[in-house]
Order: C-alpha cells, then sequence, then structure tokens
C-alpha cells in the first residue's frame, strides 16, 4: 500500500492538466476519497485509486483503465482529469457532499508547494479581489491570469459587437429612404420654430414642444 501526501497528490494533478482552482478542487477531494492511497478500492463500487475511478463503469468507454493501471497515480491523475472535463467536479461523492470542505487550505498550501497557486479552489471565491477592470474583455490576459483562452474569445466577441455596430450604422446611412425622412424631420422642425417664433412663443418654450412632437 502507497500512501502519498497532499504534496505528492497536488503534483500528479498538476502534471495531468489540472490548474487554477480547478487543482485546488481536486486535490481538496483526494483526502476524503481514497485516504490518499494508491491501492484504495471502493467495494462496493469498484472506484479505484487516490481519485477513486469508478472503473467499472469508465472501463466500458477506455478499456485500458484496468484496476491495476488506475493504481498508478499518474494514471489515476489522468483519469480524473478526463472525467473532469466531462462532468466536471460534481462526479467526485466528496465534492457534492462537501466532504472536501475541511481539506480546501490544506490543499491550496499544496497547491502553492508545488508552483500551481490560485485564489484558493472555487468554493471559497474573495469578492473583495475583484478589479474595477475584470469585466473588460481579454483583462485576464493583460493582469496574467491563467484563462487566456475566455480572454482572447471575449477580445474577438467584443470587436464582432463593434463592426457589427458599425456595419448596421452604415446600412442606415446608405438607405436614402433614411435620408428622405432625416430631411423632413429637420424641415418640419425648422418651420414649427419659425411659426412659433412668429406667434411669440419664446424659444426655451419652442423647442419643448418641438421635442414633444418630432421623433
Amino acid at each position: 500500500m502507497t500512501t502519498l501526501t497532499l504534496q505528492q497528490a497536488a503534483a500528479y494533478a498538476r502534471g495531468a492538466g489540472f490548474h487554477g482552482d480547478a487543482l485546488v478542487d481536486i486535490v481538496a477531494v483526494a483526502t476524503p476519497e481514497s485516504s490518499l492511497r494508491t491501492d484504495a478500492v471502493n467495494a462496493a463500487s469498484g472506484a479505484v485509486g487516490i481519485w477513486q475511478i469508478n472503473q467499472p463503469v469508465h472501463v466500458q468507454d477506455h478499456p485500458s483503465w484496468t484496476k491495476q493501471w488506475l493504481m498508478d497515480p499518474i494514471n489515476n491523475a489522468a483519469a480524473a482529469k478526463v472525467i473532469y472535463d466531462q462532468q466536471g467536479m460534481g462526479a467526485w461523492e466528496a465534492w457534492t457532499s462537501g466532504a472536501a470542505k475541511p481539506y480546501m487550505a490544506a490543499a491550496q498550501q499544496a497547491v502553492q508547494s508545488v508552483g500551481g497557486g490560485s485564489s484558493g479552489g472555487s468554493t471559497a471565491p474573495d469578492p473583495t479581489q475583484a478589479g474595477a477592470f475584470d469585466w473588460l474583455p481579454g483583462y485576464d490576459i493583460a493582469k496574467g491570469g491563467s484563462d487566456s483562452s475566455a480572454g482572447i474569445t471575449g477580445i474577438f466577441k467584443a470587436v464582432a459587437s463593434i463592426a457589427s455596430l458599425l456595419i448596421s450604422t452604415a446600412g442606415w446611412i446608405a438607405d436614402p429612404r433614411n435620408w428622405s425622412r432625416l430631411i423632413w424631420v429637420v424641415v418640419g422642425g425648422g418651420i414649427i420654430l419659425v411659426g412659433l417664433q412668429k406667434a411669440g412663443v419664446p424659444l426655451t418654450d419652442a423647442y419643448s414642444t418641438v421635442k414633444k412632437i418630432t421623433p
């Protein structure tokens, strides 16, 4: 039987592709799931290894995921990443039941010790850390955030929105019917102003009147 340290579990998870809050979260579930034992096997479900991969279920789609294969922490971490990408943290009972919560702080320390620091896990966000410019598309890249792909996507979306607005505006200007409507509005407003001034209505009152009756 091999029992890992939390730092070793963090290193294996990081090597499998976990990073940021996801890395902290997956490390936190390892202790309640398997007590960090590489050969842990759930007698009821047949789940195997550090992250208790449900071998009898997943072997149908992944024939190489044998019990012996999953007892290797490198393989178990890789399998956990595949499952996480498909189902998120909800795939682990220790997460959904809240059993992982007491281990979040220790998981954060373990992650930092292997150079994979984050904000502290997705269950404990700190609203005081929110920046005034975090809403800007791509700002995550500028401040060195971990999810640069999301920032790039945001930039493209913003550019596409601006381009769409410019195209719509150009289309409106290019339509002769819109020019004629604009001319009628200006001419009509001018005629009304002249008429009101001749009738002795103060300019400010005339402006208010025109504003009410013109689009």
